[in-house]
């Protein structure tokens, strides 16, 4: 069984880049800064939000450049700002792809469907990002809306309590 689901996620993956590469995305995803992407405006965890791009043969968004960082910001700010508030969180919040390796304490755009090639994150300039592992267990990284800019930050994927909730914010998914 394990098998049959590893192949239908090759499968999957290896459809969306055909089209991707024709210039097309998959039904209900978006082209923003040559990318394919959508947004999952339910309120998940990181774990449900990595599990819901899967679902869709994606992964969570991989934000790798200034020029994306600043066009996905837009694209958010543009389409999302009503329906991706975090009452958790008190701020307009997204699951990305980026995940704190504990051994090295480094973070990486750790994606789904090649979870066997981790790119170590190096933040390009000009992104705000803060990175303080206060809880010592925030080991994701969110895009959080910081006025009329987006800011990156690390959060707990699934355990962080706040108010008694854990934290569930929106997710941007990506076919890349």
């Amino acid at each position: 069984m394990a098998q049959c689901k590893g192949l239908l996620h090759v499968l999957m993956a290896l459809c969306f880049f055909v089209l991707t590469i024709e210039g097309k995305c998959p039904e209900c995803f978006v082209r923003v800064g040559g990318r394919c992407v959508k947004v999952i405006t339910d309120q998940l965890n990181g774990d449900e939000g990595y599990a819901r791009c899967e679902q869709l043969g994606a992964d969570l968004a991989v934000v790798d450049t200034f020029d994306y960082f600043i066009k996905l910001g837009s694209f958010l700010m543009d389409n999302y700002n009503d329906t991706c508030y975090s009452p958790t969180r008190k701020s307009i919040s997204y699951w990305t792809a980026g995940h704190r390796d504990r051994t090295t304490n480094n973070f990486y755009w750790n994606r789904y469907t090649a979870s066997i090639n981790k790119t170590k994150i190096e933040f390009p300039a000009g992104i705000d990002v803060y990175l303080s592992n206060s809880n010592n267990n925030e080991d994701c990284l969110e895009l959080v809306q910081n006025s009329d800019k987006f800011v990156v930050n690390d959060v707990s994927c699934n355990n962080l309590k706040i108010a008694n909730s854990a934290v569930k914010l929106c997710s941007i998914c990506q076919v890349l």
